[in-house]
């Protein structure tokens, strides 16, 4: 995954002290990642078990185009594929009608 920037949104509970020792934190960087803690303008995949997350919503609400937002079964697909997985088949939010990524 190696220029892929991932964020976490719901799925590292908020109280973690210590978020990088979490299993997908620690998934992502090993398939090359680099992981942030926020959503920052870098940030190419967010990682979400659902939609109903502070950082989805914000996504969302700026129309962000260039941030997937995923299940976190994608990453576990790549890393079984050892490739990078097709965004689309791991999507967690419908893309707008004539929208296309």
């Amino acid at each position: 995954l190696a220029g892929c920037t991932v964020t976490f949104s719901g799925v590292i509970p908020t109280n973690e002290p210590h978020p990088q020792s979490h299993p997908l934190w620690r998934l992502a960087l090993s398939l090359g990642a680099q992981v942030t803690a926020d959503l920052l303008p870098r940030t190419t995949h967010l990682i979400s078990a659902h939609l109903h997350t502070q950082k989805v919503a914000e996504c969302l609400q700026r129309r962000v185009h260039n941030v997937w937002i995923l299940h976190p079964d994608w990453l576990f697909y790549c890393r079984w594929s050892l490739s990078r997985a097709m965004e689309a088949t791991f999507m967690i939010n419908a893309l707008p009608a004539g929208s296309a990524y």
